[in-house]
């Protein structure tokens, strides 16, 4: 795998193989049998050049850019598979009756942070070694990575193919899906002493009993011709729950993941706890696992969560009308409806806001002139905000996040398409499609494959507000794609024909809609000790983009109040003056926040300030690109050819600033994504500049192929 450093590139050694035995018994003429047995491995691991690696350092002022090595891993998987299927034709019944028994042989190790990931919110922090002021996010884990995935599933179908009448086939059908859990899941009862009674309870996680599917469409002619036929259809679909949701999240016994508070509980503590300083000098958070002596030790490293199974479920419906035009065309009109539920999301279960434990927002004044001149005793101010702890198991002793994966996500997909397909004609082939959808969910990012989307809700407890268009949401797609063979000469020279015979060009047009991102502050606005969902504020008064920051707006002892001269992503605290009361944590308190730049779209929320803009609201740029193959096939024998290829990707060497710029040889926009978070951060000087995707590049690929 590749880091954004050279290097901390990481060698990666893959294997794969496949073996498949499959046995067709025609019993008789109404009986046949499909029988199969597979076994396939896999295996792949990401090493680093670095024995002993430095820690990883993220710096927000520059863009959120993170230094620093991957974190090593491995996994091996023997999967066994037996597949049966019996089917009977019986008059207007053709009946399938099947099932199918897999084992899975699944060890692997992955220690997530196993580095240390450092958050800074400037370079000068970093500089001057103090503890990362970004706490939510500075982690490391230690202890044990090995997982054993090693589980069981088991299907069960059966089907009925019913011929109504010569114009119309319903199909009826019933699945059953049933799923072990891993048999690395049982380690949480190692971590039983750590069980609260009616808060938390560390067992092992139960499976999921209920996985019953049940299907049923039709197709029919409606003209009784063979040119038109109508399909829809309706069913029940489950997926299955990925590993990494457990294998990130072994108890404390195991592993565990240390944060600045937790590390400081460790027995010795860190050198940098007592002063906050010198933090990579004292080794920062520290790689030496401890395991839990006592039930206090327990909680306090305890990180994590395994849920109950629940396996995510899809309910999804269709209605297509296709129609043959003329001799070898056909036009299809089609309509594609998806419904998730129990899809899983990124909760920390121990977090709660500021907001929902009573707290009061504080306004951002968007307009200098609504500021007001004074203030009195009941003008909330951010004072809660910073002696708020938001660790709502703390009096139980836990220290650190208790982060699982519960089934709370859900989304809705609608998308309808029309098709043009030309078969063969005059040496022609012609396939276009344009689709139309629209993706909604409330969660999509879970396993942080991408800095501009957050991998959780800024408040997971309110997660109906994150409602918004789906990371994955694409308005608009449209494809055109062409096979032309070249009219063959006619002459009787040998060489001439196989000179000039046997040419085929494709060019493939593929343009599409940009995908949804966040706009964010990385500051933690709503207190919940996370900025990774906390959003920011948008001026609908505002014109340009500038700063981004905000200016607080302070109490003056005497009733009055002043705006701040330090801006809050600059500011120790808040940016307000420095006060010497204890009770005001050594400055002036905060009643709200102004724009550094007035004429800023979008500012920072800060602390305490409530968010105004939704999740996955800006649109990243789109992108059109134009494809060309070309083929030579040149005839040995009947039997035997041989082809030579040409293959150029985006042949107009076009620039597309986007997540993705259908180049399958640049993923430029897709490095960005999952490395720096400047585009959607409103004081990064890249902010909603598309050009941090890269334009993608012209390519070229020659290929020669023996086809006997």
């Amino acid at each position: 795998m590749n880091s954004t450093q050279e290097l901390f590139n990481q060698s990666q050694l893959y294997r794969n193989r496949k073996f498949t035995i499959n046995d067709v018994w025609s019993i008789n003429s109404n009986w046949v049998n499909d029988l199969r047995l597979q076994y396939a491995y896999y295996s792949l691991a990401n090493q680093n050049p670095c024995s002993t690696c430095p820690q990883d350092v993220t710096i927000v002022d520059l863009g959120q850019v993170t230094v620093g090595p991957g974190d090593n891993q491995y996994q091996k998987q023997n999967t066994y598979s037996v597949v049966d299927n019996l089917s009977w034709a019986h008059g207007k019944h053709t009946f399938k009756f099947g099932g199918q028994y897999m084992h899975f042989i699944y060890p692997q190790f992955f220690l997530s942070r196993s580095n240390g990931d450092n958050w800074y919110k400037t370079m000068q922090t970093l500089v001057n070694d103090l503890e990362p002021d970004v706490r939510g996010r500075t982690l490391r884990n230690a202890g044990s990575g090995f997982f054993l995935g090693t589980q069981s599933a088991m299907y069960g179908f059966l089907q009925d193919d019913i011929k109504v009448t010569p114009r119309l086939t319903l199909n009826l059908g019933l699945r059953y899906e049933y799923w072990t859990n891993p048999v690395g899941d049982e380690t949480q009862a190692l971590n039983a002493i750590s069980s609260v009674p009616g808060v938390i309870n560390f067992g092992i996680p139960k499976t999921d009993k209920n996985n019953i599917a049940p299907r049923v469409g039709f197709a029919f002619d409606p003209t009784g011709s063979g040119k038109t036929a109508i399909r829809a259809g309706f069913g029940i679909y489950y997926d299955v729950k990925f590993q990494n949701f457990a294998s990130i999240t072994l108890p404390p016994q195991l592993q565990s993941e240390l944060d600045p508070a937790s590390a400081c509980t460790l027995t010795p503590q860190p050198s940098w706890c007592a002063t906050h300083t010198n933090f990579l000098a004292g080794g920062g958070l520290p790689a030496t696992y401890i395991p839990p002596a006592t039930q206090a030790d327990a909680r306090a490293l305890t990180t994590s969560y395994i849920d109950d199974t629940v396996m995510p479920k899809v309910l999804s419906w269709s209605l297509s009308v296709q129609r043959e035009l003329y001799h070898n065309s056909s036009l299809e009109v089609r309509y594609l409806g998806t419904r998730g539920v129990s899809l899983p999301v990124q909760y920390r279960r121990n977090r709660t806001s500021y907001f929902d434990a009573g707290g009061a927002v504080l306004p951002t004044f968007l307009n200098p002139s609504s500021i007001p001149a004074t203030w009195n005793a009941n003008t909330p101010t951010d004072v809660g905000y910073y002696n708020f702890d938001s660790n709502i198991y703390a009096p139980f002793g836990f220290a650190a996040n208790v982060t699982s994966d519960p089934p709370y996500g859900s989304s809705t997909y609608h998308g309808g398409s029309i098709s043009f397909t030309q078969r063969a004609f005059r040496g022609l082939t012609l396939n276009t499609n344009y689709t139309y959808a629209h993706a909604i969910d409330n969660s999509t990012n879970e396993f942080f494959t991408s800095l501009l989307n957050p991998r959780r809700a800024e408040d997971t407890n309110r997660l109906v507000n994150d409602r918004a268009n789906s990371d994955l949401d694409v308005r608009h797609k449209f494809v055109l794609s062409l096979i032309y063979e070249l009219p063959k000469t006619t002459t009787g020279n040998r060489f001439l024909k196989a000179l000039l015979n046997g040419y085929q060009i494709s060019p493939v047009f593929l343009a599409q809609s940009g995908q949804p991102v966040t706009i964010q502050s990385a500051v933690d606005s709503n207190g919940n000790g996370d900025t990774a969902g906390d959003r920011a504020v948008f001026n609908p008064s505002g014109t340009g983009q500038v700063s981004g920051d905000v200016f607080p707006v302070c109490e003056a002892p005497g009733g009055t109040t002043y705006v701040g001269t330090t801006s809050f992503l600059s500011a120790k605290l808040n940016g307000c003056n420095v006060n010497s009361s204890p009770a005001l944590l050594g400055f002036d308190p905060a009643i709200g926040y102004t724009p550094v730049n007035s004429g800023d779209r979008y500012v920072i929320a800060g602390g305490a300030a409530r968010s105004t803009i939704g999740r996955n609201s800006i649109t990243t740029p789109g992108f059109g690109v134009l494809n060309l193959s070309v083929f030579k096939n040149t005839h040995i024998s009947e039997t035997k050819y041989l082809q030579l290829q040409a293959q150029v990707f985006n042949i107009l060497n076009h620039p597309n600033y986007s997540l993705s710029n259908g180049n399958v040889f640049s993923n430029a926009g897709v490095v960005t994504a999952t490395t720096t978070q400047s585009y959607v951060l409103p004081f990064d000087p890249n902010f909603l500049n598309p050009k941090v995707f890269s334009g993608g590049i012209r390519s070229i690929t020659l290929g020669v192929k023996l086809f006997f």
